[in-house]
């Protein structure tokens, strides 16, 4: 079967949003232009379903994020200002310039980062190293509120024209917006990058490596391409996987019609000034299919040697990566479960307050891949992973989020996925410690995309 439109329904509040839009449109056509300055507008709006609305127009490149358990979330559609860089050490005060260009103001620019600091090939050669977007027109929702904002930054007067004409096309096309109604997709091939045999033999020198002291931990990943008969709708597949877990962060990057998106369970960090959020998730079993079943897992990765031990070299190495950052760190909170649809995770959350001259690019570099995508140490894993991995993993198990002028918030990219048109680029990775098994790792790495396979129906 392939996809189809059923029917076309109105999509609630377009109409009123269209309006709210013209209006601020106005608001800024009668300022002075201001070369390279921030202009932003806002106003409150009714509630709008924003994944239904991303899924409707579709004439500008379109962002979003959505914080953990539904409480907040922002769409982004055009650019009012891009910031990218083809490699990490090309240029390490972006996170920084950034913060400078929205000071002062609610604005947030949304983008993110590759795992391996370097820009993409192949499938993934449209998304630099990092790349984060100041949109042309944003939409925040805070718990039962919702927020409409232009952001204008021109370089000249004519620039800021195109920007305003932008707008007003994007206001004709947000007016027009239908909800499509389509039918699931076939898929028609799937190729995974390594299979059972291969994996065995990773594994297996992932293991040797451990033996002999070159490393404690490493994290192996495998792409699953899969071609469809028509393309999938992104985001509205992305809405169904978001209430499959309504725990995670949930994300959409669009770069020249591609679409890097997903459901992630862990945060990188959370900075609000000093203050800094951050989290240790690592160790994961199944989900019980009874209750009994999925207590007696929950016991095993609270005591299981191999999982507690796995779960401690993420925990450690944050708190080392942050003693030179930080004035305290407070890491007396228990490890925990976290408890997803399909799987659950070792969790400890970990607090700290930073030193006063501490950039977010220092934060980002220090944090920036944790052993829970990576390995320990560091760059022994990761070169194992260079010389190992039969895929090119992109932005997978880099970071996406959000940067404000006092507030940035990362999600670690992982349970993701890369879209373009009809072909889906799927991602999962396992953590490879001494006393893993191959087996039941590679149950494990299925287990973490049927979720999303189930959100595709």
């Amino acid at each position: 079967m392939t996809i189809q439109a059923l029917s076309f329904l109105t999509l609630p509040s377009a109409q009123s949003l269209a309006h709210s839009i013209e209006r601020l449109c106005a608001e800024l056509s009668s300022r002075p232009f201001t070369a390279n300055r921030l202009q932003r507008v806002s106003c409150d709006i009714p509630a709008i379903d924003l994944l239904e609305l991303l899924s409707s127009v579709a004439i500008a490149e379109r962002g979003y994020f959505a914080h953990r358990n539904q409480t907040a979330a922002v769409a982004g559609f055009g650019q009012a200002l891009e910031l990218k860089i083809d490699a990490l050490h090309h240029g390490p005060s972006l996170l920084s310039r950034a913060e400078m260009i929205v000071a002062g103001t609610d604005a947030v620019w949304i983008g993110g980062c590759s795992y391996n600091g370097e820009s993409g090939t192949g499938q993934w050669q449209d998304f630099p190293a990092m790349r984060f977007l100041l949109p042309l027109l944003e939409i925040r929702e805070d718990h039962d509120s919702f927020q409409l904002a232009l952001n204008l930054f021109a370089r000249d007067a004519e620039h800021w024209e195109e920007q305003l004409q932008a707008i007003t096309l994007l206001s004709r096309s947000i007016a027009k917006a239908k909800i499509k109604v389509t039918r699931a997709a076939t898929i028609t091939r799937r190729h995974q990058s390594v299979d059972r045999q291969q994996w065995y033999q990773q594994v297996g020198e992932a293991l040797q490596k451990i033996g002999a002291g070159e490393f404690h931990k490493v994290v192996l990943a495998r792409e699953v391409a899969l071609q469809f008969s028509s393309p999938p709708n992104i985001f509205q597949t992305l809405k169904r996987w978001r209430q499959q877990l309504p725990s995670s962060f949930a994300f959409a990057i669009e770069n020249r019609g591609k679409v890097f998106w997903g459901c992630s369970p862990e945060r990188l960090f959370k900075r609000h000034g000093q203050r800094l959020c951050t989290e240790a998730m690592a160790g994961t079993v199944r989900r019980g299919i009874n209750h009994a079943e999925d207590f007696s897992l929950e016991q095993q990765l609270k005591t299981d040697d191999k999982l507690t031990r796995e779960h401690a070299v993420v925990a450690d190495v944050i708190c080392e990566s942050l003693l030179p950052l930080a004035e305290s760190i407070d890491h007396s909170q228990k490890p925990g479960v976290y408890k997803l649809d399909r799987i659950q995770h070792r969790y400890q959350s970990l607090n700290a307050v930073l030193k006063t001259d501490i950039s977010t690019d220092q934060l980002y570099r220090q944090l920036h891949p944790t052993p829970a995508v990576c390995g320990h140490p560091r760059a022994q894993a990761q070169a194992f992973i260079s010389s190992c991995e039969l895929t090119q993993r992109g932005w997978y198990s880099g970071c996406v989020g959000l940067i404000g002028a006092t507030q940035t918030e990362f999600a670690v990219a992982i349970r993701s996925a890369l879209s373009d048109r009809n072909h889906l680029w799927l991602y999962s990775g396992v953590g490879i410690v001494d006393g893993s098994d191959a087996d039941a790792e590679w149950l494990e790495l299925e287990a973490k995309i049927e979720s999303l396979l189930a959100a595709l129906n």
